[in-house]
């Protein structure tokens, strides 16, 4: 994550100066210190959060710190957002870099939170790859280090494919009839299954914070005794349906 945002810094450098920003410190210019903390300090007194970041601006430099990568690129984009620059879509018509005569920034030591707290439904906004919509979010602070997934799930966790011509009872009871609209929620064998399908969802996703349990798109949700009787009043729709 770290490589295209130093590209993308010094990129921007040279529009906004007409100078390329060194790779190592020079005589006579303020250096820039990219600092990735022991992980240890993310449980500190005032927590930097799953992407957070601090700004230290001193004389002899600017220090970018984080517990984390994408704490260190956030801090970059914090930097270049405050000299103006900016991403206002995906792509190079969305991009802004003005001119400037001289770049300045506060004195201090402050610490920053992003206040997603890097939770956005959808991996593909971990900003790790060049895609534009990657480099998007990973230039606008909104890129992710964990990710919190919603979606429409049941038939991708228990693929009537593969159960439903054995185990019809798996699925949703519809005007007396089996049928793979929803899952069947009281029946213990789904249950069993959902969990096994959790679990292999956290192996194969370490940086989820969530397995999608969501139902399928529609209303044709299971009528049997047992699941009608989870419904919370007050019990059917007109058209019969479970609400």
């Amino acid at each position: 994550v770290c490589g295209p945002s130093i590209t993308d810094l010094q990129r921007c450098f040279l529009t906004m100066t007409g100078a390329a920003l060194p790779d190592k410190a020079q005589p006579g210019l303020v250096p820039i210190r990219l600092k990735l903390l022991p992980t240890e300090t993310n449980s500190s007194s005032k927590p930097f959060g799953l992407q957070g970041y601090e700004i230290a601006v001193q004389a002899d430099g600017i220090t970018l710190s984080a517990p984390t990568e994408l704490g260190i690129v956030n801090a970059v984009f914090h930097l270049l957002d405050y000299w103006g620059c900016r991403w206002v879509m995906p792509g190079e018509l969305g991009e802004v870099i003005p001119v400037r005569a001289t770049l300045t920034f506060p004195l201090g030591t402050k610490r920053y939170q992003i206040g997603s707290d890097s939770r956005i439904s959808g991996s593909i906004l971990t900003g790790r790859g060049e895609n534009e919509l990657q480099a998007w979010s990973r230039r606008n602070r909104m890129a992710t280090e964990r990710w919190l997934t919603g979606q429409h799930y049941y038939n991708y966790a228990i693929p009537p494919e593969q159960y439903f011509k054995d185990h019809p009872e798996y699925y949703a009871l519809i005007g007396g009839k089996r049928t793979p609209t929803q899952l069947c929620t009281s029946n213990p064998e789904v249950i069993a299954l959902m969990i096994a399908a959790a679990k292999a969802w956290f192996k194969g996703h370490p940086t989820a914070d969530s397995f999608p349990m969501d139902p399928n798109d529609n209303c044709d949700f299971c009528q049997c005794a047992k699941c009608v009787a989870q419904d919370p009043p007050p019990g059917k729709t007109p058209d019969g349906l479970p609400r």
